[in-house]
């Protein structure tokens, strides 16, 4: 399927400024939504249907769900992403201790493709999106540490611990 960028351009709306935000499901469906005005895209095939409309509570509401599911889904993405680069660490590890590669050349390894092997933490993650994290945790049904959570999404564990204790504390009360 070929991407098709969807551009909706008016003499009176700016969709680049900051208030509006840029939803992308996927290469098919495309949205804009500020405080008073939406737009809606979707691909099919080579045409282009869009609809544009007032902000009412009904439309804010889909635009919410939408939202949350492209978080949710970014988060997915991360932690499989994160499985992965574990995966690919313990075995380049599993190559040294079968003696198939040297400490330096495992070193070297890591140091030539640091992005294929190391977990980097998201240093601006937001508080807030503990709630996407949480909601696929429970999912999987099974009790995590606070270093299982921070590697699997990239948050310091600084802000996993936090937010643990927050939670305890309000269960708790």
């Amino acid at each position: 399927m070929n991407d098709i960028k969807i551009e909706y351009r008016r003499k009176d709306v700016d969709t680049s400024t900051p208030e509006f935000v840029k939803l992308n499901i996927d290469n098919n469906f495309q949205s804009t939504i500020r405080k008073d005005a939406y737009l809606f895209a979707i691909a099919e095939g080579e045409e282009c249907r869009w609809h544009i409309g007032e902000l009412n509570t009904h439309v804010s509401g889909i635009y919410g769900v939408m939202d949350n599911y492209q978080k949710k889904e970014h988060f997915l993405m991360k932690a499989v992403k994160n499985l992965l680069k574990k995966n690919e660490f313990l075995q380049l590890t599993l190559q040294m201790e079968q003696e198939l590669l040297d400490h330096e050349g495992f070193f070297e390894e890591l140091e030539r493709n640091e992005d294929k092997y190391l977990i980097q933490m998201d240093e601006n993650f937001k508080y807030e999106n503990f709630k996407f994290i949480s909601h696929i945790m429970n999912k999987l049904e099974r009790d995590f540490s606070s270093d299982e959570i921070a590697e699997l999404f990239s948050v310091p564990i600084e802000l996993v611990n936090n937010f643990i204790d927050e939670h305890y504390k309000t269960l708790h009360l």
